[in-house]
């Protein structure tokens, strides 16, 4: 994949300095100045979101690779190094509001850089996506990467997500806090989950003769509307937001993981994150 997008980036020096063919380019070059755009930042923001999980991985495995010099991670409100670093590369994961500025500054302050969208769920809308000043799409849905990008021009790959065995992996503590968790699920309510509330609810219901310990991590959750939504039964298992650094000893403990998606993310055969973190 880094070997693809350094082709990508070679081609694409070469057609911003005409006078300097590939090969020259790339003497020159000491390896690649990443950047990634994740939609949150926990220590900032005060939530999780899977973006900085998928992001933070991203990192960890483009540094172990021999063409990568360096990466760095943006995120809303956290884009004090943007004119620091001469990247060579960014990767974006998903859709929010200040992305089409981040590209347009990068772009700006890195003349030749190549702009990669990860594209892993539908948000805001298709129309939204495919208007971002981008080279290229990765995506986890075959389907994207085989009939809607090449459709509209765009090269891209296929590229589904993971996890770093280093960090999930099965460790289970009985010290741990979370050693009583029996079942849980971690992730922000949404509507748009068309299968979350009826399987919180039935979950909620096996669990209320006391025969297991259900707990529900997550932003928003404590807004009224959720309230108002799931109802109390759901609502006593609410636990607060998972700090980061917590994910991967509370999915060792706990026995049962649950794991839903968006009806648009299934119809597109996008795998969510959330399996290959808990295998």
């Amino acid at each position: 994949f880094i070997t693809a997008l350094c082709g990508l980036l070679l081609t694409s020096r070469a057609a911003s300095d005409p006078h300097q063919p590939p090969a020259e380019v790339s003497k020159t070059h000491h390896g690649l100045n990443i950047a990634l755009h994740a939609q949150a930042d926990y220590k900032k923001h005060g939530w999780v979101a899977g973006s900085e999980v998928t992001t933070t991985g991203l990192s960890l495995a483009m540094e172990r690779s021999p063409l990568v010099n360096s990466t760095y991670r943006f995120s809303p409100f956290n884009y004090g190094k943007i004119n620091e670093v001469r990247f060579d590369l960014v990767v974006v994961e998903g859709y929010i509001g200040t992305v089409p500025r981040f590209i347009y500054h990068l772009r700006k302050a890195n003349p030749g850089i190549v702009v990669v969208h990860w594209c892993l769920d539908t948000f805001p809308s298709f129309k939204k996506i495919l208007a971002l000043d981008v080279d290229a799409f990765l995506t986890n849905s075959r389907e994207l990467n085989q009939v809607i990008f090449p459709s509209h021009g765009f090269q891209s790959w296929e590229l589904l997500l993971a996890a770093d065995t280093s960090v999930f992996r099965p460790n289970p503590d009985p010290s741990s806090e979370y050693a009583g968790v029996d079942i849980v699920y971690v992730g922000q309510y949404s509507p748009q989950k068309r299968h979350l509330r009826p399987m919180l609810r039935e979950t909620a219901a096996f669990c209320a003769s006391g025969r297991c310990n259900f707990a529900i991590y997550g932003n928003v959750w404590g807004s009224e509307w959720v309230r108002n939504d799931v109802g109390p039964e759901i609502m006593k298992h609410w636990r607060g937001i998972l700090p980061l650094d917590d994910i991967a000893e509370l999915y060792s403990n706990a026995k049962i993981v649950l794991g839903t998606t968006m009806e648009k993310q299934e119809e597109l055969g996008m795998v969510n994150n959330r399996v290959f973190e808990v295998l």
